[in-house]
């Protein structure tokens, strides 16, 4: 399969809002990447953002006038999130709005699948929770025709109904919706806190073969069982013969997309360029193993 190998844009994240967005799509542009994952969930956790601003329509179109005039296209992205990463002040009501602008810029974008966590609680059914929160969302995610591919988490997570491959595919399927499918993560697989009765479930070719025609996206990221480090392959313990054979025989025909931010933000800065093409050429040799 001839992968779309494309990467998060917040590789060099400015935490300080000093860095315009436009000049950090160029960076990642300039070190090959033709296709860009747009990821909100950072764009969310600070009201100095321009996406919570007033003016994001504007901000998102001139992300897509630059993608256009450099002729690269956004092919995923990553939604902002319900628990977690939260300012002071930033309410339920708040991120839901992020939730409905996200879905808007994706369609503005010409995004066809965007990541979202799904909601986990002590003591709750998941499922119903999760289309309480989720089900208003899909109504204006058709609308735009814009998909929802569920994320999986860490198999640590024991606590919640959905650590567990099935349980993930479960909800999805409870949609019966062509446009809402699974996200995988390889660096959650991989995190099973060095207890060993856990790290059966760490066997990535198995666990993406359960999911079949329902894996819409990918997070591409290794780390070394622990932490979800989010740092390149082959810098952590994941085996990437294995995890591309799964994608060949699940059939799998989206995109490529790296989530591993850490390999590039942790480098110094006269490095980051080119960590970034590093990156580019990784991703197209893991790509040609299939």
């Amino acid at each position: 399969m001839n992968y779309p190998v494309s990467t998060s844009v917040h590789f060099r994240f400015d935490t300080d809002y000093k860095v315009p967005l436009n000049d950090q799509i160029s960076r990642i542009i300039d070190g090959g990447f033709k296709y860009l994952d747009f990821n909100f969930l950072d764009w969310n956790a600070d009201r100095r953002s321009p996406f919570v601003g007033p003016d994001w329509e504007s901000w998102i179109d001139g992300a897509g006038e630059l993608a256009a005039k450099r002729g690269v296209k956004f092919n995923q992205a990553h939604a902002p999130v319900y628990n977690g990463l939260r300012y002071e002040g930033c309410t339920q009501e708040d991120i839901h709005e992020f939730q409905l602008r996200a879905i808007r810029a994706c369609a503005k974008l010409g995004i066809s699948w965007m990541v979202y966590h799904a909601i986990y609680h002590d003591n709750t059914d998941d499922f119903s929770i999760n289309h309480e929160t989720f089900d208003p969302l899909l109504e204006e995610a058709r609308r735009c025709g814009v998909g929802m591919a569920f994320e999986n988490t860490w198999v640590t997570l024991q606590q919640y109904r959905l650590w567990r491959t099935e349980d993930l595919i479960e909800l999805a399927d409870s949609y019966n919706d062509p446009l809402v499918g699974i996200c995988w993560d390889t660096g959650h697989c991989n995190v099973y806190g060095g207890i060993p009765e856990l790290r059966k479930y760490t066997d990535q070719y198995n666990e993406i073969m359960k999911l079949g025609k329902r894996l819409k996206a990918l997070h591409i990221d290794d780390n070394n069982g622990y932490v979800d480090d989010h740092i390149a392959p082959y810098d952590g313990v994941i085996d990437w013969n294995s995890v591309m054979r799964a994608l060949r025989d699940a059939g799998y025909e989206h995109s490529f997309t790296f989530e591993a931010h850490n390999a590039v933000r942790r480098v110094p800065e006269c490095l980051a360029d080119e960590r970034i093409a590093y990156m580019k050429r990784l991703g197209d040799t893991l790509v040609a193993l299939v």
